[in-house]
């Protein structure tokens, strides 16, 4: 089947298992992360082939531009002759809400697994050539499928054919038709004509701005009069639309102070409290000093060992009420488990280990050793006796010399501090 173009654009769109409609106006949207969305007035009347409402289809702009995505049924419709339709790059699902999961690997959680997994419940073709290790337990709440990629934050796109690519846009030189008509060095927004489409990751060098300019973001336009693209940049990889907006709204939340940060234990401070070092400079938190420990029992203390990891939070989001809430599993070099009246362990266990539970049963070493020695002075005077009749006494004595050296020492020491 020839597919119908428009003499305006050059431009139609084909359902799946449907027949070419004529398109005589396209504006995308491009973002350096995340899907393309094309807006699409349709000309149903030229080739009579009914207006597509959902379903895959196929945007070809021209001869050298091919769109793969999935018309929303939720964005689009007719006005007098007007035909008004919205695809959206590749399968349209990653919006869509999926169920929360749990998933644990001693082996650790691939991001691949992960992303494959999701893909596959919104309908999407997911590729990623560099996956990384999300630790042994990947937690999944319920909501937008997208969210896959933001724990921990990964560069995605959906590119043209439909596919989503988990890496950063690469470089690319622009196509020889692209004109620079303007540029504003205040927004780094820069406008251009170009009969192909203009992707991010395009670098742009004119003579009449300093440096090359990598496009982040575009608006592009194909109309009767030709297409335009207005094109956001930056040196930087970042977007130059989406980063104030990030930023605006972490500082207004304060989300800085809203979660548990990891730090590693240094040093002892003043009065139980600790100090402690970032874990994650480039989050850009700041070493923690005379860190107040808040432990998970009342009177449990500890001689915390060098280099563990601890979870810090800030009490209401205060900046000024740093706490330590947790810590990972490394043993302490001492532990204290303390209580004004009485400390009861075991009370209704059918036995206690202490130690290990090595050398037989626990004694206090005090009264304990006050025994033994009694027991070491009368057993030395029975053995003393081997003049008959008393020599059976004296070998007893012997014998219980023997036993006593045989007992184990002291296990416990009671300090009472000065």
């Amino acid at each position: 089947m020839t597919a119908a173009t428009s003499p305006t654009t050059g431009a139609t769109l084909t359902p799946a298992g449907g027949a070419a409609v004529r398109v005589v106006g396209v504006r995308i949207l491009t973002p350096w992360k995340g899907v393309w969305i094309a807006d699409l007035d349709l000309d149903p009347g030229a080739s009579g082939a009914p207006v597509p409402t959902s379903g895959k289809a196929t945007l070809a702009i021209g001869s050298s531009t091919t769109l793969q995505g999935t018309i929303d049924p939720n964005a689009n419709g007719r006005f007098v002759s007007s035909v008004a339709v919205r695809l959206i790059g590749g399968g349209g699902g990653w919006d869509q809400l999926v169920a929360e999961q749990d998933r644990a690997n001693d082996a650790g959680v691939q991001s691949s697994d992960v992303e494959q997994e999701i893909a596959a419940l919104v309908g999407e073709t997911v590729v990623d050539n560099a996956p990384i290790v999300l630790g042994v337990h990947w937690t999944r709440a319920a909501g937008p499928a997208s969210r896959v990629f933001e724990d921990p934050d990964r560069d995605w796109y959906v590119d043209p054919s439909g596919v989503t690519q988990v890496a950063s846009r690469p470089s690319a030189n622009p196509d020889a038709s692209l004109q620079i008509l303007s540029y504003d060095p205040l927004t780094s927004r820069v406008e251009v004509s170009c009969d192909v489409l203009v992707l991010p990751g395009t670098t742009l060098t004119d003579a009449r701005f300093d440096g090359t300019l990598t496009v982040r973001k575009v608006e592009q336009t194909f109309t009767r009069d030709g297409s335009r693209a207005t094109c956001w940049c930056s040196s930087t990889a970042i977007d130059p639309l989406l980063a104030p907006l990030v930023s605006l709204v972490r500082e207004l939340a304060g989300v800085a102070t809203l979660r548990a940060i990891p730090y590693r234990y240094v040093s002892a401070g003043s009065n139980g409290r600790i100090n402690l070092q970032a874990v994650d400079k480039p989050q850009g938190q700041p070493d923690l000093q005379q860190v107040t420990i808040w432990a998970g029992a009342p009177g449990d203390t500890a001689k915390i060992a060098n280099s563990t990891s601890v979870l810090v939070v800030f009490v209401e989001g205060q900046k000024s009420q740093p706490v330590v809430l947790g810590f990972d599993r490394t043993l302490p070099l001492e532990r204290t488990v303390d209580a004004t009246t009485a400390v009861h362990v075991g009370p209704s266990a059918t036995s206690v280990d202490l130690a290990g539970g090595e050398g037989g049963a626990l004694v206090l070493a005090t009264p304990y050793q006050q025994l033994l020695t009694a027991l070491q002075t009368f057993a030395a005077s029975l053995a003393a006796l081997t003049s008959p009749p008393l020599t059976p006494v004296g070998a007893a004595g012997t014998a219980l010399q023997t036993a006593l050296l045989a007992l184990p020492a002291p296990a416990t020491t009671k300090v009472t501090a000065q």
